[in-house]
């Protein structure tokens, strides 16, 4: 979608488009899936995490899942909002999390969930650093949520309106919905920072 919209602005001849590159990690799985749904970033409106939690409140599906959502609130304001959306299956860490505290989390999860607004988010690198640890990672179809969905590397929704269900039915089946270690690996091979940097010299070249 970020090469239709340069293209539309007339400048197809000077793009080059790449994946996010992934960092290097212990991407490590484990059985010990503790948390049902995890939401991990900077907590910003622009990633609709107050909508998500009216969803929950609204819905008897999620309240019987456990959730933790980990992350900086920066604004005071949307602190205040968020506290007072939490509810007793919901865990809120506000912090910027280690890379080893996000990994346990990440490697914990059964569901790594993106909320955000689908106008508002093109790429991702959180997205990146979440693919490889045994979890599920469900996001909007848009951007490279959308490109990875098309590898059949993630699930996404259309609309926020689709969480509920399609994280049920996940849930429900956790293991049949796991994406293919082999299809997983050669990813994580093909987009590392290494990578990236040999293509970058390959087309200055």
């Amino acid at each position: 979608e970020g090469k239709t919209i340069t293209e539309s602005k007339g400048y197809s001849n000077k793009l080059i488009f790449f994946h996010h590159p992934i960092n290097k990690r212990d991407r490590t799985k484990s059985d010990n899936k503790t948390i049902d749904i995890f939401i991990w970033g900077t907590i910003t409106p622009y990633k609709g995490i107050d909508l998500f939690l009216d969803q929950i409140t609204n819905n008897t599906i999620l309240k019987k899942y456990s959730i933790v959502i980990a992350g900086k609130i920066t604004d005071e304001k949307y602190k205040t909002l968020i506290e007072k959306k939490i509810s007793g299956n919901i865990k809120l860490i506000n912090k910027f999390l280690t890379d080893s505290e996000l990994e346990k989390n990440l490697r914990s999860s059964k569901i790594t969930l993106f909320t955000y607004n689908q106008d508002s988010v093109l790429s991702s690198g959180a997205l990146a650093d979440s693919i490889g640890f045994g979890n599920i990672i469900v996001g909007p179809d848009v951007g490279s949520f959308k490109d990875l969905k098309e590898m059949n590397l993630i699930y996404t929704f259309q609309n926020r309106n689709q969480i509920p269900s399609l994280c049920e039915k996940l849930l429900s089946d956790f293991r049949n919905y796991q994406i293919n270690d082999a299809l997983v690996s050669k990813y994580l091979r093909d987009h590392s920072w290494e990578k990236f940097g040999q293509k970058i010299m390959q087309k200055i070249r």
